[in-house]
């Protein structure tokens, strides 16, 4: 086939290309591009190229049926072409599908791509991403359009003072069938398997820094998700509502708070504060802080023990230059300290914190927390004789440190933790842990509840 040619004046180019300010425009000095696509079988045009692939489908790849024109013998059928017996039309429309529809169309010579442009287009080559991120705009348009009438008219209304709507809805957002009372900014609401994260829109929409750190969370869920992490909690999908956004998560057994305080055995210590660094390890890999780790966000499965790290909705950019930004509960964050905002050594006192806790009472090291002195307070529990040697020197070499901004990384906690001996207590509260130590007998080789009592 020919292709579509136009000639130009020869005169008015030189003109064009030689003055400075050229007499014609451009666009009249280019030939124009004809709209349009024709077959190249029967020769019939069409203004779209999706219609050329609706008429080519179903005038010329699916030609007639030779099962149609079968051999009747008896009360079987034969086909016309390799006389095998049927007892039903289907069948044999279904052996013809699968067995000679090839065959007739290489006889018939129909080429597998006869969409053929009716001109030369003048366009640039689409790269691999282009034609990625074309594909991934036609998934996020299928997705949006699987949500009700009035969920996409709320998002579209939305989406310039919270795009973080627009953002979960293109990426395959369900449509929310929880219908959670409102007790705060954010909520939990808990069904048998599953748990969701609420956030409101009225919340959001009074609180840009609010809408950050909540786009900051989805990212870091779907990127658990997608590394399918054993010890950062994924996202499961996401919810949009008339008035809130769910994330859904998985649901866990118990805390490490509460595992602490009423069943805290010091046989799986180890385990625990282990899988704690390595999810860690993958966060920071990832490019984030958590900035409010405490034993509330660490969830536990204890058949067979496995702990995760949740909440993520503080959660910085290692990338944040700007410093001294406390974030998080009193007593897990260093006071007073010029840490970078991004850096990995909020994360690492945090985890020294906890484990200072887990060799205390149950209960006591949030009584400490809460007035001033922890850290003398915490000398004081660490230059006791119960204390492990190895447990003294973590603890001087992370959160003790005199110069917080030198503090060890998590590779030497990670080693002299495998070496820490930790106090045994009583399960129960603090009232009840020093009451138990107090009826123990105080005889030789009563172990630490005698040498404490002493």
């Amino acid at each position: 086939m020919e292709l579509y040619q136009t000639q130009i004046d020869a005169n008015a180019l030189n003109s064009a290309i030689n003055d400075e300010q050229p007499s014609l425009p451009i666009q009249q000095l280019l030939p124009q591009q004809p709209q349009g696509f024709q077959c190249i079988l029967c020769n019939k045009t069409f203004a779209q190229k999706f219609n050329l692939n609706k008429h080519h489908k179903k005038q010329h790849l699916n030609p007639q049926r030779t099962y149609m024109k079968h051999i009747k013998k008896g009360k079987k059928k034969l086909c016309a072409i390799c006389g095998k017996g049927f007892s039903h039309t289907t069948s044999i429309k279904n052996h013809y599908a699968r067995f000679h529809t090839k065959e007739e169309l290489a006889k018939k010579s129909i080429p597998q791509e006869p969409i053929v442009a009716f001109h030369r287009q003048i366009a640039k080559k689409k790269t691999k991403v282009g034609a990625f991120m074309a594909e991934l705009e036609e998934e996020r348009r299928d997705a949006f359009l699987l949500l009700k009438d009035n969920i996409r008219v709320i998002i579209l209304e939305k989406q310039y003072r919270l795009p973080i709507l627009k953002l979960v809805a293109y990426e395959g957002a369900l449509q929310s069938n929880i219908t959670p009372v409102r007790d705060g900014i954010t909520q939990m609401h808990y069904r048998e398997k599953e748990a969701y994260k609420v956030h409101y829109f009225a919340d959001m929409e009074l609180d840009t820094a609010y809408v950050s750190r909540i786009g900051l969370e989805y990212q870091i869920l779907k990127l658990a998700a997608k590394h399918k992490s054993l010890h950062l909690s994924p996202l499961l999908h996401a919810c949009l509502g008339r008035d809130h956004v769910a994330f859904k998560v998985p649901k866990y057994e118990i805390s490490l708070a509460q595992w602490l305080r009423k069943n805290r055995d010091t046989r799986h210590y180890l385990k625990i504060f282990l899988q704690v660094i390595t999810g860690l390890r993958e966060l920071h890999d990832m490019g984030f802080v958590h900035r409010d780790l405490r034993p509330s966000n660490i969830m536990l499965c204890t058949r067979p023990y496995r702990a995760t790290i949740i909440n993520f909705e503080y959660a910085t950019p290692r990338s944040q230059a700007t410093r001294g930004t406390n974030i998080g509960k009193e007593g897990y964050a260093p006071p007073n300290c010029q840490l970078k905002d991004g850096d990995t050594l909020w994360d690492v006192y945090s985890l020294a914190a906890m484990i200072l806790e887990a060799d205390m009472y149950p209960g006591e090291y949030q009584t400490m927390a809460k007035e001033r002195g922890l850290q003398l307070k915490a000398e004081q529990h660490i230059k006791e004789p119960q204390t492990c040697p190895k447990l003294r020197d973590l603890l001087y070499s992370t959160m003790l440190k005199a110069q917080i901004e030198r503090m060890e990384g998590l590779d030497t906690i990670e080693e002299l933790i495998k070496q820490v001996n930790f106090r045994k207590y009583p399960k129960g509260s603090l009232k009840a842990s020093k009451r138990a130590l107090r009826l123990k007998p105080t005889v030789k080789g009563a172990g630490n509840f005698g040498a404490a009592e002493k």
